[in-house]
């Protein structure tokens, strides 16, 4: 279609020039905005990247964490005599190693009513290790924080 012809033909509609400036008045700022946005927050601050690296660190310990509990209640409802350990529990050093915590950071044990999970160093202030408690009869969990 040559440039200044017509969408809709020699009648009428738009013409396509008028198409390619629409969208390139919408498309490309949108486009522009997306890149921005992807780009993580440097600045200091509540949403700034000390925040974000501390909820990562958070996220990171507290999935772990879950999974270990969950692993935990398997192992205790199969069998129950078994160690609650995280060696009994059958967990790897490569489940347990991530982007900030290495299988070195964990500890867990106790009994089937007070199993507790622990990561050390997870916080900056305040208790710096991050703690799941679980009833592995009842499956009731909490975390100190």
């Amino acid at each position: 279609m040559p440039f200044g012809s017509s969408v809709a033909g020699a009648k009428g509609g738009i013409p396509s020039w008028a198409i390619a400036l629409i969208a390139t008045v919408i498309i490309v700022p949108l486009i522009v905005v997306g890149i921005f946005a992807s780009v993580p927050d440097g600045a200091p601050g509540p949403r700034g990247s000390d925040a974000t690296v501390q909820e990562a660190r958070s996220a990171e310990a507290r999935a772990t964490l879950g999974a270990l509990g969950d692993r935990a209640r398997v192992v205790y409802q199969r069998s129950p005599h078994t160690g609650l350990d995280i060696k009994s529990l059958g967990a790897t050093r490569e489940e347990l190693t991530g982007r900030f915590f290495d299988a070195s950071a964990y500890t867990c044990g106790g009994t089937p009513d007070n199993w507790r999970a622990r990561c050390r160093n997870v916080f900056e202030t305040g208790d710096p290790d991050l703690e799941i408690t679980v009833n592995l009869i009842t499956g009731k969990s909490s975390f100190n924080r």
